[in-house]
């Protein structure tokens, strides 16, 4: 059985379970330069309406994953939380909170977020357990 390991730095890190199965998470604050997306939704309502989806965009100097073929920010997007999810209106409000926590920090309150990365798509796994992301497209299921 491994160890489970932690890196942190720039306000962010990946957890290494016991199964050497990366986690990755992502920690926000102040100093990690976020900025959401001008379309994000304003109250619960538009977020619902939007099945719970919105992006930030942060320096992939702030990112857990190493992105080589990327040059600029890293685009986060939370994935949408369909009607037919019979967690849906749970998620929503946990997605609601983290939403306004993350607009807390982007205007440079002190707060933290902790962000779990979704590593389904754009992302390779190297054959020495490295998870690179391909592109600067991430995808996040949720936070808190």
């Amino acid at each position: 059985m491994a160890s489970a390991v932690s890196v942190f730095g720039f306000g962010v890190g990946v957890i290494f379970a016991a199964s050497d199965s990366p986690q990755e998470i992502l920690r926000i604050s102040a100093s990690s330069q976020i900025r959401l997306n001008p379309g994000a939704p304003d109250s619960a309502s538009e977020l619902d309406r939007d099945w719970g989806q919105f992006e930030l965009q942060l320096p992939k100097e702030h990112f857990p994953l190493r992105a080589p073929n990327c040059r600029g920010k890293i685009r986060l997007r939370f994935i949408a939380i369909t009607p037919g999810d019979p967690n849906r209106e749970i998620r929503l409000d946990e997605r609601w909170a983290l939403l306004q926590k993350l607009q807390r920090i982007e205007q440079g309150e002190p707060d933290e977020a902790v962000i779990q990365l979704n590593l389904k798509h754009y992302i390779t796994r190297k054959t020495s357990g490295e998870v690179v992301l391909n592109y600067c497209n991430a995808f996040a299921d949720g936070g808190q």
